[in-house]
C-alpha cells in the first residue's frame, strides 16, 4: 500500500470514528414535535385530500371571465416556452411582464389581463 493512500484512509477512518461521539454529547433532551402541526398545515393537507369540495376561500369565475383566463394562460405558456421550464419556475411576475413586452412572439399583457391576474392571485 502506498503511504499517501494509507494516510488518506487513516484520516477518513479517524474522522468518521470520532464524529458520532461529538454529536452524541447533547446536554438537553430533544422534544418530539411529530404530532403537533400548525392549523394551516392541517387545512392545506385536508384540502389536498378533498380537492373536489368547495371551500370558502375558493375563487369561482363568471363565464365572461373565462376568455380572459384562457388568454392569460396562453400568454404564460408562451413565456414558459421562450424562457424554458426551469427559468419559468424561478421567474417573478414583474420579469414576466418585461419579457412579454420584449418579445413579439409573446406580446405584452393587456390591462384587463393584468387586472384579472391580480384579482385571482
Amino acid at each position: 500500500m502506498h503511504r499517501r493512500t494509507f494516510l488518506k484512509q487513516a484520516a477518513y477512518f479517524f474522522t468518521m470514528a470520532n464524529t458520532p461521539l461529538v454529536f452524541a454529547d447533547t446536554s438537553e433532551p430533544v422534544e418530539n414535535h411529530a404530532d403537533v402541526f400548525d392549523s394551516h398545515i392541517k387545512d392545506r393537507l385536508l384540502k389536498k385530500r378533498l380537492f373536489d369540495k368547495a371551500y370558502d376561500v375558493d375563487i369561482f369565475l363568471d363565464k365572461k371571465l373565462l376568455p380572459l383566463l384562457d388568454a392569460s394562460l396562453r400568454r404564460l405558456k408562451r413565456i414558459q416556452k421562450i424562457v424554458g421550464y426551469g427559468n419559468f419556475c424561478l421567474l417573478n411576475f414583474d420579469d414576466a411582464i418585461k419579457i412579454g413586452k420584449s418579445y413579439s412572439a409573446i406580446g405584452a399583457f393587456s390591462k384587463q389581463e393584468l387586472n384579472f391576474l391580480a384579482m385571482i392571485f
